[in-house]
């Protein structure tokens, strides 16, 4: 005699794939929705820096232009640029002077519009001393830089580098 049996199918088990199906549905929303308050919040974050940032690079600008150059210095290169939390004001000179002219004239033309001398360092290129210095002056949150080439002059084709900057050191903060 042959005997069939049926299977009985527990009532849960009918759901439990549905259950999957929502259940993942639910998370992928969580983490889309998580995303795009990531992406809103980094361009709110861009837009507030952004401003602030703009008005600092006009306020290095001003500065900039304040700044006597070096007689007898030939300007090579300018720029000006930000990027949120740092920006600079950058120009490349060309001279026959030496660094300790360049230095006696930034001490003195720095400090009568309210920068001061904080240090000074040797500049080396993969450890060796081709006579590179740096002076770095402060002026609240803002970094004023005078980089000399030393024998490096024909390879980076200026005498010096006058650079106002914030946040790309730590020098003033």
């Amino acid at each position: 005699m042959l005997t069939t049996r049926t299977a009985v199918q527990d009532p849960k088990s009918k759901w439990r794939p549905v259950v999957r199906v929502v259940l993942f549905g639910v998370l992928v929303l969580i983490g889309l929705v998580a995303l795009g308050g990531l992406i809103v919040l980094r361009v709110h974050k861009q837009k507030i820096g952004g401003s602030a940032a703009d008005e600092s690079l006009k306020t290095l600008e001003k500065e900039f232009v304040l700044i006597t150059p070096l007689p007898g210095a030939s300007r090579i290169r300018y720029e000006s640029s930000h990027k949120g939390t740092l920006g600079s004001v950058s120009a490349d000179y060309s001279t026959e002077k030496n660094y300790a002219q360049i230095r006696a004239h930034y001490d003195a033309e720095l400090k009568e519009h309210g920068w001061r001398l904080v240090g000074e360092k040797r500049v080396k290129i993969w450890w060796k001393d081709y006579g590179g210095r740096e002076a770095f002056y402060c002026k609240g949150p803002y970094t004023a830089t005078i980089e000399y080439a030393g024998q490096s002059e024909e390879e980076f084709r200026w005498t010096f580098n006058l650079n106002l900057s914030w946040g790309l050191g730590d020098e003033c903060s």
